[in-house]
């Protein structure tokens, strides 16, 4: 009954077994509505079976559209050609996509189900890694950010579902409706949005 499979990254389309995933999840999910989400610098580069491989599959194609340069006559020229939905998730062909900020709270002081409560990310923007299942982002990559700061935040067993243990869907359905001790860290009253996108510097003060 899942409604719509999004495939991101990093950047989607830098993984090099990206087709045998398509076919494996339209094989799997038949009816579902199948996206790749893509900053869109590879695409214009893509060849046939790529292109191919997308219209088979009945996979849409979501560029995040942020500040670069891409060429978009070539892209929309191929989508055409081989009848694969191209479009943009955030901005515009002449609007680029806008940044917030998810501000972190490195002293875990918050309510954990009050985080959880107002995050938009739980439950749709999820992550697997390593055979490990976090309901957001955050959660599944704030070991690199306390490990760049020299911090000591990391996801307990309660953070995510290891997905070689679990023996049925309904255990990961019950891990959704938990609230994650993670959550704590995560400052959502404070969230700012509608910002331009820059390079990071690299500094704590960006997250928190």
């Amino acid at each position: 009954n899942t409604r719509s499979l999004g495939i991101m990254g990093g950047e989607t389309l830098l993984n090099k077994e990206l087709e045998k995933i398509l076919q494996m999840a339209r094989q799997v999910l038949p009816k579902t509505d199948l996206a790749i989400y893509t900053n869109g610098i590879l695409l214009a580069e893509k060849d046939e079976k790529f292109w191919k491989c997308c219209h088979d599959n009945k996979v849409r194609i979501a560029i995040s559209r942020f500040p670069i340069k891409l060429d978009l006559k070539t892209i929309f020229y191929k989508a055409k050609k081989y009848e694969v939905i191209v479009h943009f998730y955030g901005g515009t062909l002449t609007e680029f996509k806008k940044m917030y900020k998810m501000k972190l709270d490195i002293e875990g002081k918050q309510d954990a189900k009050e985080m959880s409560d107002a995050c938009w990310q739980n439950g749709f923007c999820c992550m697997l890694e390593n055979g490990k299942f976090y309901k957001c982002t955050t959660a599944g990559h704030i070991h690199r950010f306390s490990k760049f700061f020299n911090l000591d935040i990391y996801p307990c067993e309660e953070d995510y579902v290891d997905i070689y243990k679990i023996k049925s869907g309904k255990e990961l359905i019950d891990f959704f409706q938990k609230v994650t001790p993670i959550c704590r860290y995560c400052d959502m009253k404070h969230q700012t949005t509608d910002l331009d996108f820059e390079i990071s510097k690299k500094e704590i003060t960006e997250w928190s």
